[in-house]
């Protein structure tokens, strides 16, 4: 294309990163969870015996949220997730805790302060769901310290 001769960008080049994706965005990690120690690590051969998919998606907004889970249901369908999740104040909360609590194949979230200045401390959050949902049901929520401690939350349930 015209962009591509002015760039001089090698047409390789160019399907290379139409390919590539960005780190943390569906990318999928095999992880083997010692319930015992606490501790996670990656097996050393691809697809081990008792190894727990780990899916990492920055999804900040609900129209990403909307994606991400389509693309779950579609790679994954009907099996059972456990969702860690943190967001900035700035955001949809509401529609972004909605999608997630009433998505079908969603057990539990565990909700985490993100590490950066605009986010929402996780009991914060925890208060939005519990004042959105009332009694109604959904998944199981809890606010966890820290994102580890979610991330561990989400593994010990899980094995």
């Amino acid at each position: 294309s015209d962009t591509v001769e002015r760039c001089r960008l090698a047409q390789t080049h160019v399907e290379q990163g139409v390919r590539s994706r960005p780190p943390c965005r569906f990318e999928a990690v095999d992880v083997l969870w010692d319930p015992v120690s606490r501790v996670a690590s990656q097996p050393q051969a691809p697809a081990s015996a008792g190894a727990l998919k780990v899916l990492l998606d920055v999804g900040h907004n609900l129209p990403a949220l909307e994606q991400l889970f389509a693309k779950l249901e579609r790679t994954f369908p009907g099996r059972p997730l456990r969702v860690v999740a943190g967001f900035s104040r700035d955001k949809d909360l509401a529609g972004c805790l909605d999608l997630i609590t009433k998505a079908g194949a969603v057990r539990a979230a565990h909700l985490v302060q993100a590490s950066h200045p605009r986010a929402a401390p996780a009991q914060e959050i925890l208060g939005l769901v519990t004042e959105q949902r009332g009694a109604a049901g959904g998944c199981a929520v809890t606010a966890e310290g820290s994102l580890t401690a979610g991330v561990h939350a989400a593994l010990r349930a899980s094995s």
